[in-house]
């Protein structure tokens, strides 16, 4: 009875799983389809470079899937990737998916963008300035960290509630978000609440901007 049990419960979870198949190729980009949508996936340390840019659909097997996310190290250590377009299909960034893309000059993030993962731009060094749209709630653990040569902060996250946070095995360390080369911060008016340890340790601020209209 017992054996019965188990078996019909694990073939209930099996059919109620999405569907996964890794390691696709469309145009050069590597893709994992997730159920009916799509997500970009890791291809190898350093696999792309120049400009990329990401479509809010692809074709496979005779399917369109839509692109929602952007995985794990999806971009890890591209070292040569100088420009992304992200489209407005996509609502999370995973971690580490731009790990050490320090060719990166500029991002600009959709508005569709929910989630920012741990360490998702770390090491960004060629990035100057961040734009944080309204659209996102969460963002992890050193997520912009050591991206020295950013030094202007634009945030118009409304109910981002989660922005770094302590470090739950060192109740003495905070794992920022943000790096602390940022010395102009603007407040977009449509934002009520800071997230908790939002610039924690940041000494290079000296222009704060909020927009009260």
């Amino acid at each position: 009875m017992k054996t019965f049990f188990r078996k019909t419960l694990l073939v209930v979870i099996l059919s109620v799983m999405p569907s996964v198949i890794w390691a696709i190729r469309v145009n050069g980009i590597s893709y994992a389809i997730v159920g009916n949508t799509a997500e970009v996936s890791y291809a190898g340390d350093g696999h792309y470079r120049g400009n990329v840019i990401i479509p809010e659909e692809i074709e496979y097997d005779s399917k369109t899937y839509k692109v929602t996310s952007i995985g794990d190290k999806a971009f890890y250590k591209c070292t040569g990737l100088t420009a992304i377009s992200i489209p407005n299909s996509v609502t999370r960034i995973g971690t580490d998916a731009f790990y050490h893309c320090a060719g990166l000059t500029e991002i600009t993030f959709p508005s569709s963008l929910e989630y920012i993962g741990n360490y998702a731009f770390s090491l960004c060094t060629g990035l100057t300035s961040i734009t944080i749209p309204n659209s996102v709630t969460y963002i992890g653990n050193r997520a912009f960290a050591s991206c020295s040569g950013v030094k202007t902060l634009e945030f118009n996250a409304e109910n981002c509630n989660t922005c770094g946070g302590h470090n739950k095995n060192n109740y003495s360390v905070i794992d920022y978000a943000f790096p602390t080369s940022i010395s102009t911060v603007k407040i977009g008016n449509n934002v009520t609440t800071i997230p908790d340890y939002f610039l924690y340790n940041n000494r290079s601020i000296t222009n704060v901007d909020i927009k009260l209209y």
